[in-house]
């Protein structure tokens, strides 16, 4: 693989990942709609790397409230 292509790749995923936090942070945000949720299913089925990112994500997201514990009270 030629080094354009592989930035490529690191683009998409990079790009993917992102995706997937969006979806994430919208579909828990509280105001998500059902056009959201069908919106979602779309995207996650679209192609398998989707589903690799977001649970990707889903780990990251679930790490957060032990990452922000100690800067809980700083205000």
């Amino acid at each position: 693989m030629s080094s354009a292509g592989s930035a490529s790749s690191r683009d998409d995923a990079a790009r993917i990942q992102r995706e997937a936090g969006a979806w994430l942070r919208r579909l828990n945000s509280g105001s998500a709609t059902q056009r959201d949720v069908q919106g979602f299913r779309r995207w996650r089925d679209a192609h398998p790397a989707h589903g690799q990112a977001l649970q990707e994500a889903r780990r990251v997201w679930a790490l957060m409230p032990q990452a922000m514990a100690p800067l809980a009270g700083r205000d």
